[in-house]
């Protein structure tokens, strides 16, 4: 009887992460395997460069995707614009922040990206344009909406204090 776990020659792939010398090449059972740049691991896109723009731009999509289905409320004239920022809070900034806290870091370019992103989402809700010349710290008060960047940094920091009171209990129990 034969145990352990089947490996497919022809559809198993590799990548290296800041490969420095390129030309490698790796066979298996005189197959050889194919070299890619990026896959997909437990639904987040790994590039092996090490940067994280893919998942940035699914997170934006993800984002404008959750903003349409709820447009009806974030456009109609009539709702106060508190609401609109709590609206926002709760449907929108949760699905464009999936797991960005845990899974990848963000550099301030792709930080600065997606605060772009939520300016202009909050700019429409609210009924403004750029050419009115509005800052952008007098939108975010009127909808009460915090800085991206500073939830994502929240988020990872709160993340953070669950693993490292999670460490210190399994710890405890063991010299228990």
């Amino acid at each position: 009887m034969r145990r352990g776990t089947k490996l497919s020659r022809s559809k198993t792939q590799y990548m290296c992460m800041n490969e420095r010398e390129s030309g490698g090449m790796v066979k298996i059972q005189g197959v050889e395997v194919m070299k890619v740049d990026e896959f997909k691991c437990l639904g987040s896109t790994v590039q092996s460069n090490g940067q994280c723009t893919r998942e940035v731009k699914k997170r934006v999509q993800a984002g404008w995707s959750r903003w349409r289905c709820v447009s009806g409320v974030l456009c109609d004239r009539r709702m106060a614009a508190r609401v609109k920022g709590r609206v926002y809070k709760t449907v929108v900034r949760p699905a464009m922040m999936y797991m960005a806290w845990r899974r990848y870091t963000t550099d301030k370019r792709q930080e600065a990206e997606m605060e772009v992103v939520e300016l202009k989402m909050l700019r429409f809700s609210l009924g403004v344009n750029r050419t009115d010349r509005i800052r952008n710290e007098f939108i975010r008060g009127t909808a009460h909406v915090e800085h991206f960047g500073d939830k994502v940094r929240e988020a990872r920091l709160r993340w953070f204090g669950h693993v490292q009171r999670k460490d210190i209990v399994i710890i405890l129990d063991k010299e228990c």
